[in-house]
């Protein structure tokens, strides 16, 4: 509680006396063409290159962890990404990350997280977060909102840079990359080669990831941009520790004695194709296509010769239009086009194979009518998805294909008081349609398919932004309810899903950001309250209960002083509240913790930058996840204090 009343009382003391603020941030999430950041109804959080650059993050993970209104699930080479409470086993069915506008989620979660990481940070131009909804514009699975990470281009430049960085835990990383431009043709080529050793015994990998961009200028309003990237990783993970495990040694691997560890590789490769045309000056017309190939091998406890070959493959055509018609009045239409197709082959003591399709058509529109200081949104959604369903274990064969189709509806109220200021009032009506390996129960070590619905949720929202002594200040407070959310029973190897009933989630976010001469600050809250109202049949025991694995409260202060033209200083505060660790909310809490990171660059000369960090600097003992097996504790244990090295050279 200390910790809170102190972090709150900084906020409070910088909203009072910031000073020169700065803007000038655009975003693409909100509407799907890119919008200044202060033209957005919603309180975006955006994260730009120079601030990753600032703080020297080593993943988009480590990024994320600093925005107040994301909890991060689990350690970070498979983590869950969670926003307004959906909790860990709904995150990634409910918050929809995209690289470059292309979603990543894949159609499977129930056998790794996103691929969140396979991004490298040196690559990327900024990153938008939108806490809550987007269903109009994205579809399904946004409950908990959008992360979308936005990558270099390389055009309008000439140069590039190299760099190399090592870390307590002896991960060595070099990176390298160039961008020039050649008439009306931009490209930058990008690579990194990483060496990665964690905290823990056998969580160690090699990555590769290779990305290049090519941007052409057709014409003056004309533009088209390729986008190709390449990720690989082969390395093993440890398994989580048991109480006795941890006093003895937090960093061990968790394996017994003579047993190998489970080895993964993924292999991912994407592509896309932007056309960007500006007709006159009432109407811009865009069309993204993508496709994207993800191979994971896994290896689970090699010794015992169980393997799992999954392939996740996605392609989309995304065309959309922007109208402006009477003098501030605009309309916003699309069409979405996405086939997600899962191959699995399961081999050794667990023969299973699966081969499930999900293909959805969309069409939506976006309208905004402005009355002086007034505006009005009104959006819709219709989306229909068909499912191809092939399923074989042990004698028993599944092939059978079943549809679904479902509505998003938005109303937005927004009041301009001020040539500054504004408020708003939304309301959001939107769905999440299971994933293909939602559809399936297993009993007895057999498979059945279910009756399984989607998901409805109506949210309520209000916000407000403004300068408060030139302090850009932004809150908001929102209420969700959701019918038929989608669960997940476990027993063994046994599991069923169903449509729980009825949740709530409400709550309050707070951000601040002020510039003073050589000090930049940034604040921000977050309180989320979360409530199962109705369970399905034979679930009693978790009505009225929290939904596990959310925080209620999370707080993050950052710090970035110059010191002079050679040297700066950054540092971070990130506190998080204790959480219950299951629907049941029985087995008590993760505990809470505070974390802080502090990095130092120095610049000799204007093109070299040498930099090292502290990470958690007042070495807390925490974990990246709790949970409970046949009524034991199982620990994910966090790292410890470590230090980084590194230095970053452009010409």
């Amino acid at each position: 509680m200390r910790t809170k009343i102190a972090l709150l009382s900084l906020i409070i003391s910088a909203v009072a006396y910031g000073a020169d603020i700065e803007l000038g941030k655009s975003v693409i999430s909100a509407t799907g063409f890119e919008t200044a950041q202060k033209d957005t109804v919603k309180n975006v959080s955006v994260v730009t290159a120079q601030e990753i650059e600032e703080k020297n993050y080593q993943s988009v993970t480590d990024v994320l962890k600093d925005i107040p209104s994301v909890n991060v699930i689990g350690d970070s080479s498979s983590p869950k990404i969670d926003m307004r409470g959906q909790g860990k086993d709904n995150a990634d069915s409910n918050v929809q990350i995209l690289i470059d506008g292309v979603t990543i989620n894949t159609i499977d979660s129930s056998h790794g997280s996103t691929p969140l990481n396979t991004v490298a940070v040196e690559n990327i131009e900024r990153i938008e977060v939108i806490p809550g909804g987007g269903a109009i514009l994205y579809g399904s699975g946004t409950r908990g909102g959008i992360i979308n990470i936005i990558t270099k281009t390389g055009a309008g430049y000439q140069g590039g840079s190299i760099g190399a960085e090592y870390t307590s835990y002896s991960t060595k990383k070099g990176n390298v990359s160039y961008g020039t431009t050649l008439g009306k043709l931009g490209v930058s080529v990008d690579y990194l080669d990483e060496r990665y050793k964690g905290f823990r015994d056998e969580d160690e990998s090699d990555n590769k990831n290779f990305q290049t961009t090519l941007n052409y200028d057709l014409a003056e309003d004309k533009k088209l941009a390729f986008k190709y990237l390449r990720f690989e990783e082969k390395g093993t993970y440890p398994t989580s520790l048991t109480r006795k495990q941890i006093n003895e040694d937090r960093e061990q691997s968790g394996y017994a004695s003579g047993i190998l560890p489970s080895e993964k590789e993924i292999k991912k490769n994407e592509f896309s194709l932007k056309y960007e045309q500006k007709i006159n000056d009432k109407i811009d017309f865009n069309i993204l296509t993508s496709y994207h190939d993800m191979n994971m091998v896994t290896h689970e406890y090699k010794d015992m010769n169980q393997v799992m070959d999954m392939d996740d493959t996605r392609i989309a055509v995304k065309p959309k239009m922007r109208v402006k018609y009477r003098e501030n009045d605009e309309l916003i239409f699309g069409y979405d086009y996405v086939k997600a197709k899962l191959d699995r082959k399961s081999t050794g003591f667990i023969k299973a194979d699966a081969n499930l399709t999900k293909e959805t058509n969309s069409l939506f529109v976006l309208n905004k009518n402005n009355f002086g200081k007034l505006e009005f949104t009104q959006g819709f959604r219709y989306e229909y998805a068909d499912y191809n369903l092939y399923r074989k274990y042990n004698k028993l064969l599944i092939d059978k294909t079943v549809s679904e189709d479902n509505f998003a509806l938005e109303f937005v109220t927004n009041y301009l008081y001020s040539d500054t200021g504004n408020i708003y009032a939304r309301i959001e009506r939107g769905f999440t349609s299971p994933k293909p390996t939602d559809l399936f129960d297993r009993e007895n070590n057999q498979y059945t398919l279910n009756n399984l619905e989607s998901e409805k949720y109506l949210t309520y929202e209000i916000g407000a932004r403004d300068y408060i002594y030139d302090s850009l200040v932004g809150i908001t407070g929102f209420y969700t309810t959701t019918e038929d959310e989608i669960y997940k029973d476990t027993h063994g190897i046994n599991f069923n899903f169903k449509n729980i009933g009825k949740t709530e989630r409400y709550g309050v976010e707070l951000s601040a950001e002020q510039y003073f001469d050589k000090l930049t600050l940034r604040e921000g809250y977050s309180y989320i309250k979360t409530k199962i109202k109705e369970t399905a049949p034979g679930e009693s025991n978790t009505k009225g209960k929290e939904i596990g694995n959310v925080p209620n409260h999370k707080l993050s202060l950052s710090l970035d002083y110059k010191l002079n033209d050679k040297v700066s200083l950054s540092s971070t505060t990130v506190y998080s509240a204790k959480y219950y660790l299951n629907n049941s909310n029985t087995g008590g809490k993760q505990n809470s913790y505070t974390v802080t990171n502090v990095t130092i660059n120095y610049y000799p000369i204007p093109t070299l930058k040498l930099y090292t960090g502290i990470n958690n600097i007042f070495n807390e003992k925490y974990y990246d996840s709790v949970s409970m097996t046949k009524n034991e504790y199982m620990f994910d244990p966090a790292a410890e204090r470590n230090f980084v090295f590194g230095f970053k050279y452009n010409f």
